[in-house]
């Protein structure tokens, strides 16, 4: 009736498995497929994309890290995904993710403070011609990109003849732009007319030169009709 005991012990190993069975992402372009042997992924992704989200499989009983979502840059950055056995060992898997900056430099509207044009995107020159009394001229202006910038838009003052403004709109990226050339012709008024003679006698079928002079003499309307009051008269 003795009894005698014999104790087993069993040691387990721990598994070193850790890899990254699967890897997708909601957004973009791989530029290849995925292989769990292979640790670097370049991803590109729209422009104006804001967040990507990236998830994944990996081995049984390892844990992931770096899966989920997070924001996405203009440029370049690399996510880390890492995958930790049991025995803690640490595979590290790497995604660089490419967002391309926009390069669009279009306007939904541009609209000067006088007068009035038919703008395009397609056309870059534009003319106005403007009064004596208007002298300052601005723009109002708005980009499709709302990360684009403007630039030439503010009050700008206006001499006699022409004045060229330009408006430059900067993609995205700051290296496209696009120039948009404004000619503003401001005219000079025309004040006076002073004729060289008030009065003139002449004989019957007698001829008589009359000049002129215009104030000021570089008015913007230099060209002078004489009509006569009545032409059984004179002409």
């Amino acid at each position: 009736g003795v009894i005698r005991t014999y104790q087993l012990v069993v040691n387990r190993t721990l598994s070193s498995e850790n890899k990254l069975l699967t890897l997708e992402s909601d957004i973009g372009e791989w530029d290849k497929e995925f292989d769990s042997e292979e640790a670097n992924y370049e991803i590109r992704v729209p422009e104006k994309t804001k967040k990507i989200t990236l998830s994944g499989t990996a081995s049984e009983n390892s844990i992931i890290n770096g899966l989920g979502t997070s924001n996405v840059e203009i440029g370049s950055q690399t996510r880390t995904i890492t995958v930790t056995g049991q025995n803690g060992d640490v595979n590290t898997y790497n995604v660089r993710i490419i967002r391309p900056a926009s390069t669009n430099t279009n306007l939904v509207k541009l609209i000067p403070s006088v007068k009035e044009i038919e703008y395009t995107n397609e056309e870059t020159t534009y003319n106005i011609e403007v009064e004596d009394t208007t002298t300052m001229i601005s723009f109002i202006a708005e980009a499709e990109d709302k990360d684009a910038t403007i630039q030439g838009t503010e009050l700008t003052s206006l001499e006699y003849g022409n004045n060229e403004i330009t408006i430059e709109v900067i993609a995205e990226d700051q290296i496209t732009t696009k120039e948009i050339k404004i000619n503003v012709l401001r005219n000079k008024a025309l004040q006076t007319i002073t004729a060289s003679e008030e009065m003139v006698l002449i004989e019957e079928d007698e001829e008589v030169n009359v000049s002129y002079t215009l104030d000021p003499i570089d008015t913007s309307y230099p060209g002078v009709e004489w009509i006569s009051e009545d032409e059984e008269i004179a002409t």
